[in-house]
């Protein structure tokens, strides 16, 4: 399957503000109560109605310690029918509803995209191509965690259920769009192999720095190396040769990279929560 190059996040906001994120969240001083939901109904809307539904029951909405999202649920849909061969999932997005059956104010879409849940959507997709099966999706709220407990404590009466639509892409087209693309556009091979070696260099920097914090939460002495990361993100972010994503082997390598960053970023969270889950243990001790 081609990978969509613009399912990746622009590198100065996916390294330099997901790793701030994460150096933020040893802050976070309060955790969403758990909102049990169900859905109001097993039809998905949008154009991936057709083929996919909500499998009936009971879930429930929490704290999120990944990709620094503030809330997370994972939902269980079934394929209905087989997608036609040119199409496949893009994306999904979650709403909470009020006894109106209206979406809550305050409380964001949860969503299921390619960067967050690459491989989730892959399986998704592989069940769509076989026409059968079910599968669990994770949709994540992007926000501050603290705001995300106040708005999940505020709607606990209110907040009832919930409602997920999906969006699917025309591979034809955007193959299409590509090649034309490409031809007016053509990358140099050089610029696309010297752009994926400093920045291979530069995930494996973050993935340093992202050890260090998962061991030395606390040390803000890794401020001063988190600002120089951010503003070479930044910089990286303009030099980015749009033209090579009509390369295979370029977005292949590409994707390989980015693999590396969420393992590197997952490492790190488990470390904080770690660090918070001890010094809180310690702080219980400490009141006895």
């Amino acid at each position: 399957m081609r990978v969509n190059y613009n399912n990746f996040l622009p590198i100065s906001r996916n390294l330099a503000t997901g790793l701030l994120s994460l150096m933020l969240c040893t802050a976070c001083s309060s955790e969403p109560k758990e909102l049990p939901l169900e859905p109001a109904s097993a039809a998905i809307t949008g154009e991936m109605g057709e083929y996919v539904e909500v499998v009936p029951g009971m879930y429930t909405i929490s704290s999120s310690d990944k990709y620094g999202a503030a809330l997370e649920t994972r939902i269980k849909v079934r394929i209905k029918k087989a997608l036609p061969a040119n199409k496949e999932a893009e994306s999904l997005s979650l709403d909470i509803l009020n006894g109106n059956t209206m979406p809550v104010a305050g409380l964001k879409k949860f969503e299921v995209d390619g960067f967050k849940a690459y491989n989730e959507l892959e399986s998704l997709n592989s069940l769509l191509r076989t026409g059968t099966g079910e599968i669990i999706l994770p949709f994540y709220m992007g926000g501050n965690k603290d705001d995300a407990a106040e708005s999940v404590e505020a709607h606990q009466v209110e907040a009832k259920k919930f409602a997920v639509a999906g969006m699917l892409r025309d591979k034809a087209k955007e193959e299409a769009a590509s090649t034309s693309a490409s031809t007016e556009n053509s990358s140099d091979p050089e610029d696309c192999d010297k752009f994926l070696t400093d920045f291979e260099k530069y995930v494996g920097s973050y993935a340093a720095l992202a050890n260090k914090m998962a061991k030395n939460p606390a040390d803000l002495s890794l401020m001063t190396e988190y600002t120089a990361m951010a503003t070479k993100a930044q910089e990286m972010q303009q030099d980015k040769p749009d033209a090579c994503a009509t390369d295979a082997a370029f977005m292949k390598r590409y994707t390989c990279i980015m693999a590396k960053m969420t393992k590197a970023a997952a490492v790190q969270t488990a470390g904080m929560a770690n660090q918070a889950a001890s010094a809180a243990k310690l702080m219980e001790q400490m009141g006895k």
